[in-house]
Formats: structure tokens, C-alpha cells, sequence
């Protein structure tokens, strides 16, 4: 297991989570209550795992209040190799320049990791 967090704001309507892997076969699994994920029943609030490229698209829900920290565990069933990249997208501040300072409005990409290696033990 490797582990990522994500600081995700009131303002959120999105967040797109690549995993894109070039050795291996990994697979994303996400909590926002602040325990680390797992892959058994409970342990997640989504996942993403296919062969391959795995894309999860999130939005806030029941599982996911705003703000949080969005949680992201990447479990590897053999050593893996793989790039990281989330984007969150934001909604526009109706506030005065005060309120929104700092909001970012629109789309934020953020690299998690690029090209690390994931060895399972």
C-alpha cells in the first residue's frame, strides 16, 4: 500500500483521479472519514479496479462532506510503477474578493506521484 491525501474544499463539485501504471497492475480505493482505506467491505467509499489505466470520479455525497481530506490508498497486488494525478474542480465564489481569496476557482491538477515504484510485501 502506498498512501495519498487531498485536501478537498467546501467549494469542490469534483475530483478526477488517475492512476496510470507502467509496470504492474494497481488499484485506487478512497475514504474522506479519516481512516486509511482498505480493500475489504466498508474499507472504501470507491474504488477503481481495472486492468490497466484506472480513472475515478468523485463528487460530494454522503461519503464524502465537504471540506475534507480525501484519503487515497493505491494497493498493488505485485510490484508496480505508476504516475498519480488527481484534479479538482471548483465551483465560482459568489463572495467578495475576501471570502474567495484562495478559492481556485475552475480545474487544479495536482501530481501525486509520478513514476514511483509500489513493491507488495
Amino acid at each position: 500500500w502506498s498512501y495519498y491525501s487531498l485536501p478537498l474544499t467546501a467549494s469542490t463539485t469534483n475530483v478526477t483521479i488517475a492512476l496510470t501504471p507502467s509496470r504492474g497492475d494497481p488499484d485506487i480505493f478512497v475514504r474522506a472519514d479519516g481512516r486509511l482505506p482498505e480493500r475489504t467491505p466498508g474499507g472504501y467509499v470507491a474504488s477503481a479496479q481495472e486492468l490497466g489505466t484506472d480513472l475515478l470520479v468523485l463528487q460530494p455525497s454522503d461519503d464524502i462532506r465537504l471540506p475534507c481530506v480525501l484519503l487515497i490508498g493505491i494497493f498493488g497486488w505485485s510490484r508496480s510503477v505508476y504516475t498519480l494525478l488527481a484534479s479538482v474542480r471548483h465551483r465560482p465564489c459568489d463572495g467578495d474578493i475576501d471570502t474567495c481569496a484562495g478559492s481556485g476557482d475552475g480545474e487544479q491538477a495536482v501530481l501525486l506521484q509520478a513514476a514511483r515504484s509500489l513493491v507488495w510485501t
